[in-house]
């Protein structure tokens, strides 16, 4: 009978740790393949809140028209995106021009708007996954040309976005072949001549279970 008892209690226990592993492995599985746009906590969600915001603008275009910053946003050392501006020298007359754009690097992807082909500006808690459409490519962030009297152009979605946690970049990080989404939170903080974007916040899915 003493033998019978301790069989049951070590089969009780097997039982536990198997139910606690399969449970866990569940969780994972569901976090594993997506993620929500803003989403800063969950199951292998890195955030990192940028401190201070990184500015992305031209400082002196008078010495230096252009512009370009590398994110390494999984923290490995090497660069996963690079965002690139430039604007016309101050002393052009007639007219003004400035234009912004994110470069994936390697295999790594951006979210795009299918029909513009323009970055794209995913809203709040939107998910972030296989479903969107992502492209290699450099993609037009913001453009703008202005042509003395009144001929204006502007394009791209981002250049009216002034509001923190409202509209974000979605990415993804190819690794060893496999997807890893995350999101970029940016704004545009421009008050005078010339592009001010900045880069408030990211977070990026580091776990992934097949």
């Amino acid at each position: 009978m003493k033998y019978i008892n301790i069989l049951l209690i070590n089969l009780t226990v097997l039982i536990i740790i198997l139910a606690g592993s399969c449970k866990k492995n569940d969780v994972n599985h569901k976090l594993d393949d997506y993620i929500l746009a803003g989403q800063k906590d969950g199951v292998g969600i890195h955030y990192v809140d940028v401190e201070p915001d990184i500015n992305f603008t031209i400082i002196d275009p008078w010495h230096k028209t252009d512009t370009i910053i590398d994110l390494d946003l999984n923290n490995d050392g090497i660069a996963d995106f690079s965002l690139k501006g430039t604007m016309c020298h101050p002393s052009q007359l007639g007219g003004d021009c400035e234009d912004v754009s994110i470069i994936p690097l390697l295999n790594n992807e951006v979210s795009i708007n299918p029909i513009t082909t323009w970055l794209d500006t995913i809203p709040y808690n939107d998910t972030i996954d296989v479903g969107n459409h992502w492209t290699n490519d450099e993609t037009l962030l913001y453009s703008y040309l202005m042509i003395i009297p009144d001929d204006i152009s502007t394009k791209g979605y981002w250049h009216n976005v002034y509001l923190v946690s409202s509209y974000y970049i979605g990415f993804k990080i190819i690794e060893d072949d496999k997807p890893f989404y995350g999101w970029i939170g940016m704004k545009n903080d421009s008050t005078s001549r010339g592009f001010n974007f900045q880069i408030t916040d990211y977070a990026i899915l580091k776990e992934y279970v097949e």
